[in-house]
């Protein structure tokens, strides 16, 4: 019997393979009616709905810093860091006040290789949490791929992807 069960998601009316919506032991089949394309892009709409009311800001920042205690992000977070050896590199602390970014915008590196360490873009926070969902690391050339892994070469190749995605992007000089 290998017959592939499949599914219509109630959301985009695709037939898709079972293997394609989040599992829930309560549901029909034990999974939910939802496919998860349809699943995460409600999820990040909700977000960005729910971020203009500044009493869900606070809580959802309360909600966070008791995660990251109760699950000890901070010891985590030291060993992610150990295949990241530019993180410990003394020009990258405090690269905010050295090119006295404003307060709310961050730097956001196109490169991590040493030559590149200052040659960054200025992105709101919020703009940047975005931008890093539709790029991926790569830890061989420390530069950033776009989301069907083609390399961003160089800061203009980074540049107008995040344009092309609706990321609001300043460049310093």
């Amino acid at each position: 019997m290998n017959e592939i069960l499949t599914k219509v998601c109630f959301k985009c009316n695709e037939k898709k393979q079972i293997i394609e919506f989040y599992k829930h032991p309560q549901m029909s089949l034990g999974v939910v009616n939802k496919c998860k394309v349809c699943n995460k892009l409600d999820v990040k709409n909700d977000y960005y709905r729910k971020s203009s009311d500044s009493l869900w800001v606070e809580k959802e920042k309360e909600r966070c810093k008791e995660k990251y205690y109760r699950l000890n992000y901070k010891e985590k977070q030291k060993i992610w860091d150990e295949n990241k050896p530019w993180k410990k590199e003394a020009i990258l602390k405090n690269l905010n006040k050295k090119l006295k970014i404003e307060k709310g915008f961050e730097c956001h590196h196109w490169s991590y290789n040493t030559e590149h360490f200052e040659d960054v873009f200025i992105i709101e926070k919020k703009e940047h949490k975005k931008a890093h969902t539709f790029l991926k690391f790569n830890f061989n050339t420390k530069k950033f791929n776009d989301l069907n892994d083609n390399c961003l070469y160089n800061k203009t190749m980074h540049f107008n992807y995040l344009i092309t995605k609706g990321i609001n992007v300043k460049i310093i000089s």
